[in-house]
């Protein structure tokens, strides 16, 4: 099951965290406020965002699965990237302007 949770990251702001996992593998990553306005062309709270994130949590799990990068043999398997999942990654992702909330 999914982790949503809002929080701050330096240099970026306020963000979304999500984390979950796929076939025994943790993926890990954040989409900003800023990025969540965008894609719907205003500015929300936080909270609406992590809302916005858990009502479409499968377009999110989808952009991570995308732009994570392969775990190579000689990483550990504790170490997860955290990844910036952008407005493109989301349009890819089957998320698009047209269907906000």
């Amino acid at each position: 099951m999914a982790q949503v949770m809002g929080i701050p990251i330096e240099g970026k702001g306020d963000a979304v965290l999500v984390i979950t996992g796929e076939a025994g593998t943790v993926l890990m990553g954040f989409v900003t406020t800023k990025t969540i306005a965008a894609l719907i062309g205003y500015s929300v709270s936080p909270c609406d965002c992590v809302a916005y994130v858990r009502k479409h949590l499968l377009e999110f799990e989808t952009a991570l699965a995308i732009k994570a990068p392969p775990l190579a043999p000689s990483r550990s398997a504790m170490h997860v990237d955290c990844i910036e999942i952008e407005l493109g990654d989301l349009a890819c992702a089957g998320l698009c302007a047209e269907r906000p909330w």
